[in-house]
């Protein structure tokens, strides 16, 4: 004999609507009757999920109970809460994404300020350079005096090295390679 698949609702809504939400049971005297759900369908009743990967949450209850007036119980809130940041609204590996990223953009934000600051001081030092040389160049009345007493120092170096080579006349050299003057 074939079983009849065919069911009645046993309470008094005659329409399929999301408060009339059931399954089909076959009970032990071996009929299929119906057995109706709570409101499971319904987002309060669903676990919650991680804000940015769409994950079931870990170590959360879902919030069952007292859903109409939206208020949770003390127990309730002893469940609901996982005690780390974002705990309750991001999964593990979310935050540890956020954490890391967070530590790379400060970690490039400093770099790049300390790129800033070297560059600075690398064009400082140029700029330094070249006003040195241009004083040097340039420079007061001390440093001309300056230059013109080290210019007539080496004017007068010169000189008695030329008179040193004209006095000394004729070198001739000895068996053994010795300098000897005539």
């Amino acid at each position: 004999m074939v079983q009849d698949a065919r069911v009645t609702y046993r309470r008094r809504n005659p329409y399929n609507t999301r408060t009339n939400y059931f399954k089909k049971v076959r009970t032990p005297g071996n009929r299929l009757v119906i057995q109706y759900l709570k409101k499971l369908h319904l987002k309060h009743r669903s676990l919650p999920r991680c804000a940015e990967m769409g994950t079931p949450l870990r170590g959360v209850k879902p919030n069952r109970g007292n859903y109409k007036n939206k208020r949770l119980s003390l127990l309730q809130k002893k469940r609901k809460a996982v005690s780390r940041a974002y705990g309750g609204n991001l999964c593990h590996s979310a935050l540890r994404l956020r954490i890391i990223r967070a530590f790379l953009s400060e970690e490039t934000r400093i770099a790049s300020k300390v790129r800033k600051a070297q560059k600075k001081a690398k064009i400082l030092r140029r700029q330094n350079k070249s006003k040195k040389k241009k004083r040097n160049k340039k420079g007061g009345a001390a440093a001309a005096k300056k230059r013109d007493e080290s210019k007539k120092k080496a004017a007068a170096k010169a000189k008695s090295t030329k008179k040193d080579t004209k006095q000394g006349g004729k070198k001739t050299r000895g068996k053994r390679g010795a300098k000897k003057a005539n």
